[in-house]
């Protein structure tokens, strides 16, 4: 693991030495863009079982070259998607196209939140996306949390302020959650403090039935964590479609 950290450091380093002399004003703007919230007249509630996938498609669209059938009961919690109907969409990095984080389903939020957070080097924004559905036939509401993680953050101040807020979110919940997403859980320390946020919230992650979840470091990048919700068939398959291996289970109500 020592051998994939120092060249890390290293091009970091010199990344932002280059950036610095083009931009002298860079390291003064903000890594955290304040919360920003959307309110919906007419919601529509979510209905369970469903059957979730998580995924960083790595901006290839991967789930509809892959054929992944989209049905009643599907919720797709994708990173680095293309904006979609029927979705929560926070964008992140804009090239021709934005991209960024998604939630798609047939349901339509009460409401839902996002914010951005920024690398310390390369400042390309991570986005986080908070929704909140109506339940059918229960007066309760799901919060689906989707996250991508910071990168770049080596002495984690940035990454655990991006982690932090997510967990706030959930902390504030008192129906059923789900947290996934992207981590980038690349060092030992990430994993640890994810855990530790997880744990005090009350968020609690399933068996794997298979689990070949991506680890370039050895650890895991892609996670999910639950509250309230019973979780069957929790799986991580291999796909040649994207760097990420996708997630998926079978959620239903405690």
């Amino acid at each position: 693991m020592k051998h994939n950290v120092i060249p890390i450091v290293f091009v970091s380093l010199v990344m932002a030495s280059v950036l610095a002399v083009f931009d002298p004003g860079l390291n003064e703007r903000p890594l955290h863009e304040q919360v920003q919230c959307h309110f919906n007249v007419n919601p529509t509630p979510i209905r369970f079982p469903l059957n979730v996938l998580v995924w960083n498609v790595a901006k290839s669209n991967a789930v509809d070259v892959d054929g992944i059938e989209f049905t009643p009961n599907s919720m797709e919690i994708l990173q680095e998607s293309y904006a979609d109907e029927h979705v929560a969409f926070a964008a992140g990095y804009t090239l021709n196209e934005a991209t960024g984080t998604l939630i798609r389903t047939n349901a339509t939020p009460v409401h839902q939140c996002s914010w951005k957070s920024y690398e310390p080097i390369l400042r390309t924004p991570k986005t986080s996306l908070v929704a909140i559905y109506p339940i059918e036939d229960r007066n309760d509401s799901l919060m689906v949390i989707n996250l991508h993680g910071v990168n770049f953050s080596w002495l984690l101040g940035t990454w655990k302020a991006q982690m932090n807020r997510v967990f706030e979110f959930a902390r504030s919940h008192h129906g059923p959650i789900v947290v996934a997403g992207d981590f980038n859980t690349w060092r030992p320390a990430r994993v640890k403090h994810i855990h530790a946020l997880a744990a005090a919230q009350g968020l609690t992650q399933a068996q794997y039935s298979e689990d070949h979840r991506s680890r370039p470091t050895g650890l895991p990048l892609d996670w999910v964590f639950t509250r309230g919700i019973r979780v069957r068939e929790l799986r991580s398959e291999f796909s040649p479609l994207s760097d990420h291996n996708p997630i998926t289970f079978e959620a239903s109500l405690d």
